[in-house]
């Protein structure tokens, strides 16, 4: 089951949210459910099953940050994907901070909001991938969305994960056929994540655990191109 969960404290923009995600083909099985405020929301969540879009409003009643409560929801629901809706375009940076698929400008919510569920649904499979590695004769299945990046020491590539790391002998080559596209060769090295990068740089990329996976200079304009084009096709 596909629960389309909306946070949003105008009561008017939240009834025509549900309006509009309800004349949408979005899968064969899914469930709209709106709540105005946070804590009933996370609270009706944690008894359902199945994977989650979350359709937040960046901010909500007494300035309440809907940033913060997807920082709470990353954590609680890892299959699950968020669009920011918003019509203060001055918040936009502050995303940055949390996964998100989406960002939405409330004037454009007709034009964009197709698009948006339709990314999110997308980003929801590739969730759902799983890498099976060999290590030490015995098969491993790793989420892809839990990898951070992949690097290659002498003849091992080395997984990491937000709590563990990996040890196998196949080359970055076959491991990239295997993952989603948002994994990406960065060095001779290292391949990175897009989905857990805080900050680009000409040189390196700051994860999102404070972390940084270098960038060699064959592969900085590709990459920075790649990147680039990673994040304006959340907008």
């Amino acid at each position: 089951m596909l629960n389309i969960i909306i946070c949003e404290d105008d009561s008017k923009q939240r009834l025509m949210l549900e309006e509009r995600i309800k004349q949408l083909h979005i899968s064969e099985h899914h469930a709209v459910f709106s709540f105005g405020e946070a804590g009933t929301l996370i609270q009706f969540c944690s008894h359902l099953k199945g994977d989650f879009i979350f359709l937040m409003d960046i901010v909500l009643e007494n300035d309440a940050s809907g940033i913060e409560i997807v920082q709470r929801i990353d954590t609680l629901f890892p299959h699950s994907v968020t669009i920011y809706i918003s019509a203060y375009l001055d918040r936009v940076t502050d995303i940055f901070e949390t996964r998100h698929c989406y960002f939405i400008y409330k004037p454009e919510l007709d034009m964009r909001l197709e698009r948006a569920m339709k990314k999110a649904v997308e980003q929801l499979t590739n969730k759902k991938r799983t890498l099976t590695i060999q290590a030490g004769g015995v098969d491993i299945m790793i989420q892809s969305e839990e990898i951070l990046w992949i690097e290659r020491i002498k003849r091992y590539s080395l997984i990491h994960t937000k709590t563990e790391t990996y040890r196998t002998s196949e080359s970055f080559s076959v491991l990239l056929e295997r993952l989603p596209a948002t994994f990406k060769q960065c060095h001779r090295c290292f391949v990175v994540n897009f989905g857990w990068v805080k900050k680009h740089t000409r040189t390196e990329f700051i994860m999102k655990d404070e972390q940084w996976v270098p960038i060699s200079r064959g592969y900085s304009k590709k990459i920075g191109e790649e990147f680039q084009q990673y994040v304006y096709s959340a907008y």
